[in-house]
């Protein structure tokens, strides 16, 4: 009986598998990230409920939520201005070393009417299995960690989702990914219209 129900699930759940199309070595442009431009949004009125004790860096989505990673071939030569000099995303690899370090910065003129501020911050590109992000308040020389996050694409898994998408679109299927802006040199997720 169990042996039926387990071969019903695997046969249904086998042809709702889609396959993914590999892009052949050749494809992948033979050169590295220098850049990831981390956008996100402030809310600097919910950063006094990091002290609570039930607060988790981990699963918040205020002070700081993050709307998108972009990855460049180049980098960013007029950066933004900082928006607070005690905030900073930071850029661990897997034992928790930092590697390197940006501060928040005002996307646009600061809003008053808004209880949010669109942000960004700019990192050297390192390829790291495992590592995090790290939005930070430094204050008195101690360091608060507001919002964790994971680190990062590597430049085949990027290329690899971008490929996939061109290839269903030639084929006229309509599917999401990952987009190459030939003006920028950036890679930007689903949904950014960089």
């Amino acid at each position: 009986m169990y042996m039926r129900y387990f071969l019903m699930f695997f046969t249904l759940s086998s042809c709702t598998i889609v396959s993914s199309v590999k892009p052949p070595k050749s494809a992948i442009p033979d050169k590295e990230f220098k850049e990831i431009a981390v956008h996100g949004r402030y809310y600097p009125k919910e950063e006094e409920k990091i002290n609570t004790a039930d607060y988790s860096p981990e699963l918040a989505y205020s002070p700081f939520h993050r709307l998108s990673n972009v990855y460049c071939y180049n980098q960013t030569k007029e950066k933004k201005p900082v928006y607070d000099e005690g905030l900073r995303l930071r850029l661990y690899d897997k034992k928790g070393n930092r590697i390197a370090e940006d501060f928040l910065r005002l996307e646009y003129e600061p809003d008053p009417d808004f209880s949010s501020q669109l942000v960004v911050s700019y990192l050297p590109y390192k390829n790291i299995d495992d590592g995090e992000m790290r939005i930070v308040r430094i204050k008195e020389g101690q360091e608060t960690i507001i919002k964790t996050f994971y680190c990062c694409f590597t430049h085949e898994e990027l290329f690899a989702s971008y490929y996939n998408i061109e290839f269903y679109k030639k084929k006229g299927i309509r599917r999401t990914g990952w987009s190459y802006h030939e003006k920028s040199g950036c890679y930007s997720p689903p949904g950014d219209i960089r």
